[in-house]
């Protein structure tokens, strides 16, 4: 598994103006459910049904409904379903968008070193009830507001 351009993988934000985009994947067979690829956004994987297989650089991680995986910047990755019924959201963040013209001090400590993958989440989050129920909130806060994002 090398992390290439070839595996380099772009998608704008549908809104120009946010930094969040969140969809939901249904997949109805085995098999992959993308190709592998690496790209800047972090993303948060959320299963809601099924099991899946997901690579994170050379790390596999079986996965259920409820889990959630971190995949960092930068971090090569692919997922491929192991059943006929698996659901999960993909919450895309773009951490270009959280850069203000000025450096501050969280710009400077946080926002630099995640970016340039100095500091990295650990892929599996599992049995954690509050990050379920935030995931929850935001997915529904995302979906009940649309694509106009003007209300934040």
């Amino acid at each position: 598994m090398n992390k290439s351009k070839i595996n380099y993988y772009y998608k704008d934000m549908p809104d120009k103006n946010f930094f969040v985009d969140i969809f939901e994947v249904k997949v109805n067979k085995l098999g992959a459910t993308f190709e592998e690829n690496w790209h800047e956004h972090l993303q948060f994987f959320y299963f809601i049904q099924g099991s899946a297989l997901i690579r994170c650089n050379y790390k596999s991680i079986h996965v259920k409904a409820g889990d959630f995986i971190i995949v960092n910047s930068n971090e090569l990755h692919y997922c491929e379903s192991l059943c006929d019924n698996l659901i999960y959201y993909i919450i895309r963040v773009d951490l270009s968008f959280l850069f203000s013209s000025q450096m501050d001090s969280c710009q400077t400590k946080f926002m630099v070193p995640l970016a340039k993958n100095l500091i990295l989440f650990k892929n599996l989050v599992r049995n954690d009830k509050d990050i379920l129920n935030c995931a929850d909130k935001i997915i529904e806060e995302y979906f009940s507001k649309g694509l106009d994002m003007n209300w934040l």
